[in-house]
């Protein structure tokens, strides 16, 4: 008698989960009265939140206000520096590549994440916006749960003053 035994391998799947988003606004009204160094740092301002978030349940508001993020409402801009294309990104127990590329087809805003490791692809995703002009990318742990969240800064002008949406995501195993 012959047994045979066949394991079956199950491949990680992921997914990109959005895990807050935020907005804020800087606002030029007044300025025109300003010069010099009181102009300068009214305009270089940090933006205030738009709205109370403490209130929510299951934000992740206390743990950016905790890793000094946000600071009395406003929003902390020198704490977001601006990734390169590709960088890595540390999820659970390993590190990965990540790369953010730009769709080829303008025809909706958006950016490409291509998580790799080594030279596979382990997840491919895409964020969509609303058509911002500027768009930072960050990583920081910053609820220490072993994996890199993946902070989007997008930034446009409106009505006399800079409006500011900081989403929060995070590569998950499911």
């Amino acid at each position: 008698m012959i047994f045979s035994f066949v394991g079956c391998h199950k491949e990680k799947s992921y997914s990109v989960k959005q895990l807050d988003a935020y907005s804020f606004r800087r606002n030029y009204f007044g300025s025109d009265t300003l010069q010099g160094k009181a102009s300068e740092s009214f305009l270089n301002r940090n933006p205030v939140q738009n709205y109370e978030y403490k209130t929510q349940e299951g934000r992740f508001y206390e743990e950016l206000v905790s890793n000094g993020i946000i600071d009395n409402k406003e929003l902390i801009l020198n704490k977001f520096d601006s990734l390169p294309n590709d960088f890595p990104y540390k999820i659970r127990d390993k590190s990965v590549m990540l790369n953010i590329s730009y769709p080829e087809s303008f025809d909706v805003s958006g950016r490409i994440l291509i998580f790799r490791e080594r030279e596979t692809i382990i997840h491919r995703d895409t964020i969509y916006f609303d058509n911002p002009t500027q768009v930072t990318f960050c990583k920081m742990d910053v609820n220490k749960n072993g994996t890199d969240e993946l902070y989007a800064l997008f930034e446009w002008y409106a009505a006399n003053g800079d409006n500011y949406e900081l989403s929060v995501y995070e590569l998950e195993e499911n």
